[in-house]
């Protein structure tokens, strides 16, 4: 009986949301390489991304030095991986970006449901640890936390950006 029970309770259950595919490429490409540049790059151009034609290659943002810019085109849309280093004053590290386009309005609930946080959170950049298979997310008032992972180099950045012609999730590796 209680076989049973659980059998049905299993199959009551809702499978997870597939991820869309701009979150499918954030996770291979920038947080299983952990921001690594060069494995970003391999892995993106295993899966056929190449350099785009100069008319479609995006801006990298100022504060990105030696940007790379890999796309691959699908039928009406491309995606785009850029990777680079952030010399922010407050975030300098690793940059790892992939953007869709056209707009993908439902990233930032996406992003939020993967670290576990609710989708009415009103951060604009999350920042977390990340150590080994644990994560976890700080807030504003942990700083101490946050020191302690930037010198152990275990502190990342994660963001959602929206322009009219495209969304892009970033992925920074912080570094001293």
């Amino acid at each position: 009986m209680y076989r049973l029970a659980l059998m049905a309770a299993l199959a009551a259950t809702p499978a997870a949301a597939a991820d869309s595919p701009l979150m499918a490429a954030f996770q291979k490409y920038c947080v299983a390489t952990s921001g690594s540049l060069d494995k970003a790059k391999a892995a993106a151009r295993a899966d056929g991304y190449v350099a785009p034609p100069p008319a479609f290659t995006p801006s990298a943002p100022p504060n990105i030095k030696e940007a790379e810019v890999l796309w691959k085109p699908v039928e009406g849309a491309a995606t785009f991986l850029m990777t680079g280093s952030s010399t922010n004053a407050q975030l300098r590290g690793d940059f790892c970006s992939v953007s869709a386009s056209p707009v993908h309005p439902g990233a930032a609930a996406e992003l939020k449901a993967w670290l576990g946080l609710p989708a009415s959170l009103d951060e604009p950049q999350i920042m977390f640890t990340e150590r080994g298979t644990t994560r976890r997310v700080l807030g504003r008032n942990q700083q101490r936390l946050a020191m302690d992972a930037l010198i152990e180099g275990d502190l990342r950045s994660v963001a959602v950006r929206d322009d009219p012609r495209a969304t892009s999730l970033i992925y920074i590796k912080l570094k001293r």
